[in-house]
Formats: structure tokens, sequence, C-alpha cells
């Protein structure tokens, strides 16, 4: 079984690379064809045996932005399957599974710019062509079949993992002014499914958080206005930006409670790495986060402000129970890895090869 992996992602940073790589590390060897379509960026993805559609990289990309279409894979690659890490090109002549993360787009539509939504739709027009897709959830899953129509017999519901960070760069705390600074952190991109202006609010109300700071590490993205508008003239919050994986491990290892009160998730990779740290998590129970993170978080309606006050007021004012959250949190964690990722999404490859 030789299986083209579509490692487009990777030319971003984020939960559907890190899924591209822990696929690619944890597939057998010679199993795994790296397959990447002729855009710009391909300099970007670091793999030595990365195969390339022989697309002008211009054609392809001109393609891709007016109608979200991924060219074809080259013939000669030798592959029995293809597997779109993050939807799929839909011209494939190769049996096709697509893995699905969320349909965000299509449930929420308001939260994303029109060229997303034109795209979500190809995208889902892909899907349904798709032998079986894969869907990191169940919540994605019900979507999957609700909003596309797709049979449950072709959908099979794959967990994600936690991923361990290297070596904390410590520099970061100095960097940032945090260094012997209690703070509560917040890991995602400014965007507005991220509830990040609510969360700014609720630190504000915290009791327990008054000599702590709010560390928003993460991207800007289309809700980063709205973010500064609510943070403003609070000099505690701090908007930290993109942070490497080894300057997230220092603030991972430093941070009193990670706050994750997101509208809207298809799995929520950073509670859960924040778990494996061992960082007490407040998440919201929107999306999949209460199937992803059980009884290991406190969980609250991500609309309401008081109750994620009162959350944090909680963890930040009882050490025993943050350290039970924390202990919780790690055997959680513990009970999801890539190789069992791995495994089942080979289980779906031998189903579409039937």
């Amino acid at each position: 079984m030789r299986v083209a992996i579509d490692v487009q992602p990777l030319q971003a940073i984020g939960g559907i690379a890190t899924y591209t790589l822990a696929l690619l590390d944890h597939l057998p060897p010679g199993e795994a064809l790296p397959y990447f379509a002729a855009l710009r960026g391909r300099d970007r993805v670091d793999l030595a045996d990365l195969r390339v559609a022989p697309w002008p990289a211009r054609v392809a990309e001109r393609l891709w932005r007016r109608t979200g279409v991924r060219l074809p894979l080259a013939p000669a690659i030798p592959a029995d399957l293809l597997h779109g890490t993050n939807f799929l090109p839909p011209l494939s002549r190769l049996p096709t599974v697509i893995t699905v993360h969320d349909l965000s787009a299509l449930r929420h539509p308001a939260w994303h710019p029109p060229e997303m939504l034109r795209q979500a739709r190809l995208w889902a027009d892909a899907a349904r062509r798709a032998r079986r897709v894969v869907a990191v959830s169940e919540v994605v899953a019900r979507d999957v079949v609700g909003l596309l129509g797709i049979p449950p017999d072709r959908v099979r519901t794959v967990p994600l993992a936690p991923t361990p960070l290297p070596a904390p760069d410590l520099s970061v705390l100095a960097r940032l002014g945090l260094a012997g600074q209690p703070f509560i952190l917040a890991v995602g991109a400014l965007e507005p499914r991220k509830n990040l202006p609510r969360l700014v609010e609720a630190f504000r109300a915290c009791r327990a958080a008054s000599g702590h700071r709010l560390v928003l590490a993460g991207p800007h993205g289309d809700g980063a206005r709205a973010v500064a508008s609510a943070a403003r003239g609070e000099d505690r919050v701090l908007l930290a930006g993109r942070v490497t994986g080894a300057e997230l491990a220092a603030l991972h290892g430093t941070a009193a409670v990670l706050a994750y009160p997101s509208l809207y998730e298809g799995f929520g990779l950073p509670p859960l790495d924040a778990m494996l740290a061992g960082v007490p998590v407040v998440a919201s129970t929107a999306g999949s986060l209460p199937e992803v993170l059980g009884d290991a978080a406190l969980l609250v309606e991500p609309t309401d402000t008081r109750a994620l006050a009162s959350a944090l007021d909680r963890v930040l004012g009882d050490p025993a129970l943050a350290a039970d959250l924390a202990a919780r949190g790690r055997e959680r964690a513990a009970a999801y890895s890539w190789a069992r990722t791995a495994d089942l999404t080979r289980a779906v490859y031998r189903e579409a090869l039937r």
C-alpha cells in the first residue's frame, strides 16, 4: 500500500501541519509518499523525498486562488491512494481519503472571509467524492454527515493527539516581561471563534487574577482588531504573537492556567497539549472540547462571561483544585497518541482500497 500524503498544510504552522507531520512520522517507512502541488512556498516544506506535481507554479497558484482546486497527482508517482490531510484536490484520479478537521466555514460562515467560503464549498464537493472521510472527532463526524450529506458508513472518526514540546526557551519570559510574573495563558490565532474578547472581559472580572497577566499567544487573524479593542486600557493583557514550540514550552512551564473559551472546535489541540505539560485547563463546552477533554478540565458555556471568570477564580484560588486538574489532564492527554492515530488511519486506507 503506497499512499500519497498531501503535505500542503506544512506551509503553515498550526494543528493541521502538526497532524500532517505526525502521520509522516508514524506511518510505516516507504508507505507514505509526501506529495505537494506546485504552489509557491513549497521551499518551506523540508522533506527530502517530496514529490511535486509537474505544474507551473503560476498556473497552479491561479487555479487555487480562483477555484480552490489543487492540481492532481502526477501519474508517474507510484501511489495507490491519495490522502488529503486538509480536504483534497477534486481532480485526482486515484482513490481518495480526506481528513476534515472542522466545518466551521459552513456552520458559522460569518466568521470567515468570502474567499474561504467559496473554497469551503469546493472542498465539500471533494469530500463527497472521497471513498472515505476521516473526521477528527465525533462532533466533526456528525457535521460531515449532517452538513455534507455523506453517508455514515463512509465516515470514520480518528482523533488527534498531543505532541511533547521541545526543551523550553526560557528567554521568552524575559522578552515578554513575564519573569517572576504569574499569568493566565491562552493559545491560538486571534480569530472570531476563539472568543478572546470575552476572555479579556472575564479576566478583568476575575478577582483572583488581580496580580496576574493574561498572555494571548498566537498569530493575528480576522479577530485581532476586536481583541485589541477589548484589551484597550488594560496593560495586564499581553498580545505575545506567534511563539515557537520552545517558547510555548516555557509558557506552559510557568502558566497558572490555560484558558480556552472557543466558540467552536473540531478537535482542540492547544488545551490537550497544555494538559500533557501539566497545566490546569479552563475550556468551553463548545464543539468537540467536552469530547476531547472529558472531566479533566473545567468546562463553561463560552458566551457566559461570568461563568468563565468564576472558573478562572476557582483554579487560581484553590491550589488543590489546580493540582487535581493538572493530574487528571496529564492522564487524559496520555490516552491519545499519534501512533494510534496512524494505525487507525491505515485501517481507513485499507477500507478505501477494497
